[in-house]
């Protein structure tokens, strides 16, 4: 009796751990989402209704933006410092790392997304890509999956930063959205598909859509049944 006890307690208290962190992450991530512009109902999943919509606070982009991501940082952090986390959890938090201002935001980010998938948060296969694709950027590589979209200048920049003419040939280029530098056969679409990343075809449309003035870059072809 003793023993189905103690074994009830430890589920039970793993259970709330597990539902307390997922409530929690789930929180901040929706107010990450929210900060940018996506009315998130709270379930992290579903979209606010118009009128709770136009409800939502405002922030401003470069002043109270970049603080308030880095409160929700070091908030996660502290969360995951404890154990008993869930794939779901991890999915939370890799977005949250995602939206950080060094290589190893991203890196990190990459690596909890791939501890949600490898938990069976399929759900975080997408966000797996796009972390690795951003780090890779950040220290100045090729990005593999093509999740990132960036400026001509910023992206020249990232793939010459040790140049030291680079900043007079930032100057000269435009600010025109683009997936370079990018290697684009790396990954087969079999497995861009996995990782809800769309097609190679569909990737090439959609660039030359931006560039043609008919897309943004913004609205990012999906792969329909995907969920991410």
């Amino acid at each position: 009796m003793r023993s189905l006890l103690a074994a009830l307690l430890l589920f039970a208290t793993t259970c709330c751990a597990q539902s307390g962190g997922s409530s929690t992450l789930r929180a901040l991530y929706v107010e990450d989402q929210r900060d940018r512009g996506v009315a998130l109902a709270d379930d992290g999943v579903s979209m606010l209704p118009k009128e709770q919509a136009d409800k939502l606070p405002s922030y401003d982009w470069e002043k109270d933006v970049p603080k308030r991501d880095e409160a929700r940082r070091e908030q996660t952090r502290t969360l995951l410092a404890k154990p008993g986390h869930s794939g779901e959890d991890y999915y939370y938090a890799a977005f949250i790392f995602q939206h950080g201002q060094k290589a190893d935001d991203y890196l990190f980010a990459h690596i909890l997304a791939t501890e949600a998938v490898a938990l069976g948060y399929s759900r975080a296969k997408w966000i797996s890509a796009a972390t690795l694709d951003r780090y890779l950027q950040q220290i100045g590589q090729k990005q593999v999956f093509g999740t990132q979209y960036q400026g001509e200048n910023l992206a020249y920049y990232l793939e010459h930063q040790h140049d030291p003419d680079v900043v007079e040939k930032f100057k000269k280029l435009s600010d025109q959205q683009t997936l370079d530098p990018y290697t684009p056969q790396l990954i087969p679409d079999t497995i861009r598909t996995e990782f809800c990343v769309p097609p190679l075809a569909m990737q090439q449309q959609h660039i030359a859509d931006v560039k043609a003035g008919k897309a943004k870059a913004g609205d990012l072809p999906r792969l329909q049944n995907c969920a991410r």
